[in-house]
């Protein structure tokens, strides 16, 4: 099952009773805050573990954050860097 059935499944599970299903609501929180997490492990992975400068961490950080942003409201990462 990948990510986006299950935070559909969890989504409708918190729907259909949200008092007694809060727990559904914050695993599918916690799951998409990962996803977007994932991009700065797989850089520091391919980068061995560090970046050249802080200066080079910050403007990875500020892309990442854009595009997350850009995926989030439905655009399309390419037309958003163009």
């Amino acid at each position: 099952m990948c990510g986006a059935h299950l935070v559909r499944d969890l989504r409708s599970v918190h729907e259909g009773d949200p008092d007694g299903q809060v727990w559904a609501d914050a695993m599918a929180n916690t799951l998409l805050e990962a996803r977007d997490a994932r991009p700065a492990k797989v850089q520091q992975r391919a980068s061995g573990s560090c970046w050249r400068t802080l200066q080079g961490l910050i403007d990875f950080a500020v892309v990442q954050s854009y595009l997350s942003t850009v995926t989030k409201w439905g655009l399309d990462t390419l037309d958003a860097l163009t």
